[in-house]
C-alpha cells in the first residue's frame, strides 16, 4: 500500500523527519476511496488493540509520533508528581481552511483498564512536556526560533477498550455522539495547559472529522 508522508516542504515536518527515528513515527497509509488513514496500535502482556482514524480529508495533514517509545526519565527524576509517565500517541494536525482551520496538537491515550482520569491527565502531561522538549531542541540545534509554535494543545483519552483480543474483531458500530464522548474539566493555573480531557468511549474505527470535531466542539 502506498504510504502518504506529510509534505517535507512543511518546516516543522522536515525537522520532525530528522529528529525522531523512523519506528516512533506512525505513517499515514491510503485507505477507502484514496483517503489517508492512520492506524495507533498498543500491544501489552496482556491485551492487542488498534484504532483507526480513516478518511482524512486533503486539507488536513498529519504527523503521528508514538511517545512511549520515549523511556521514562527515572534515572533523573524522582516521579513525586508522575512526571515520568508518558501518553501514547502526539498527533499533530494542521487544518488548512475551513471552521476549524489551525494547527493542533492531540496528545492521546488508549485506555483498556481501570485507571483514574487523573492518571490519564497525568500521562498527557507529561507527553506534553516531550513536546515542548523535542521543540527546544528544535529551535536549538535546527537555529528554527518559530519551529513547532502557535499549536493549540487538546488532551484525549479512548476508554473503555475490550480486555480480550477476541472482541476487536468485531464491525464497528455507530454511537451517538452524545454517548460516544464526554469531557472532564481540568484545574491548572498555566494558560497553556488544556481545560479539559476529552473521553471518547472505544470504537475500533473512527472517521477523522467524527474525531476531530468531537475534540474541538
Amino acid at each position: 500500500m502506498r504510504e502518504f508522508l506529510p509534505d517535507r516542504k512543511a518546516r516543522d515536518y522536515k525537522i520532525l523527519f530528522e529528529l525522531i527515528v523512523d519506528d516512533a513515527i506512525v505513517k499515514p497509509s491510503t485507505g477507502d476511496h484514496g483517503k489517508k488513514q492512520v492506524i495507533l496500535t498498543e500491544t501489552d502482556d496482556k491485551n492487542s488493540y488498534s484504532v483507526k482514524i480513516h478518511s482524512i480529508p486533503d486539507t488536513v495533514s498529519v504527523f503521528v509520533v508514538k511517545s512511549d517509545i520515549f523511556p521514562p526519565p527515572k534515572a533523573i527524576f524522582k516521579n513525586n508528581k508522575n512526571e515520568c509517565k508518558r501518553a501514547d500517541y502526539i498527533l499533530l494536525v494542521e487544518q488548512e481552511e475551513g471552521k476549524y482551520q489551525g494547527k493542533y496538537v492531540i496528545f492521546l491515550e488508549l485506555k483498556s483498564g481501570k485507571d483514574s482520569n487523573s492518571d490519564i491527565i497525568a500521562q498527557l502531561k507529561c507527553s506534553l512536556g516531550l513536546f515542548k522538549y523535542c521543540r527546544t531542541i528544535g529551535k536549538i540545534f535546527w537555529e528554527e526560533e518559530d519551529f513547532l509554535k502557535d499549536y493549540k494543545f487538546c488532551f484525549v483519552t479512548i476508554k473503555n477498550i475490550p480486555a480480550h483480543r477476541q472482541r476487536l474483531n468485531k464491525k464497528p458500530t455507530r454511537i451517538d455522539k452524545e454517548s460516544l464522548l464526554k469531557s472532564e474539566s481540568i484545574e491548572s493555573s498555566l494558560s497553556w495547559i488544556p481545560r479539559k480531557l476529552i473521553i471518547f468511549c472505544y470504537q475500533n474505527e473512527f472517521y477523522f472529522n467524527q474525531f476531530f470535531h468531537g475534540i474541538l466542539t
